[in-house]
């Protein structure tokens, strides 16, 4: 049975890539519009299909689904009064601890990108020092610049989607062996799909 190897020889490559591109500070308002969540106590309410995002480290910051007229977002950033932050491609809308953070002309790789490097500041965030509107016009994050000192999409695409791809062939190669071991020889998954 064949197993999985790394796609190609930039996989290996962007595991160096990271101390090799330049760096620059960059505000989030520079590049996302940022709204604000609605108040939206519990017993207000209404059960429905739209997710409801609070703060919340769990469930990508999801504690309901709800049919009120509210205001909804897609295929944007969220972050909540504790510094969570999160990537939804689907609809959702938030509660007055949540900030939503769009922009249409990134990819959702870059917008996850984005994420990991919120995610890292989050430990400057808590009950009584909270993410709120002045944090989101002003929070900074460091990102890797091309050689005219803008944002580098490429880099950071190409980056979460090799990383992507890494888990993508743990999980073949996991579920390969698996069938091996249980059936004996089997074919793979690649094999199956072909």
């Amino acid at each position: 049975m064949a197993e999985v190897i790394c796609l190609d020889w930039r996989m290996k490559k962007m595991q160096n890539d990271l101390t090799s591109v330049e760096w620059r500070e960059f505000k989030l308002s520079e590049i996302f519009i940022n709204y604000h969540g609605k108040r939206l106590i519990e017993k207000q309410r209404v059960k429905g299909k739209i997710p409801l995002l609070t703060a919340g480290e769990s469930n990508n910051g999801i504690t309901s689904f709800i049919g009120n007229k509210i205001v909804s977002y897609k295929n944007f950033i969220s972050i909540d009064m504790f510094g969570n932050s999160f990537y939804h491609p689907y609809e959702a809308c938030g509660d007055d601890n949540i900030y939503f953070f769009l922009n249409e002309e990134v990819s959702k790789y870059v917008k996850i990108f984005f994420v990991c490097c919120i995610n890292k500041q989050k430990r400057k965030y808590s009950y009584g020092k909270q993410f709120r509107q002045k944090n989101a016009d002003n929070c900074k994050v460091m990102l890797p610049i091309d050689s005219k000192g803008n944002p580098n999409w490429q880099f950071m695409e190409n980056y979460m989607k090799n990383i992507e791809q890494k888990y993508i062939n743990n999980i073949v190669n996991y579920y390969n062996k698996k069938l091996a071991s249980s059936y004996g020889e089997t074919i793979s998954i690649d094999e199956y799909r072909n």
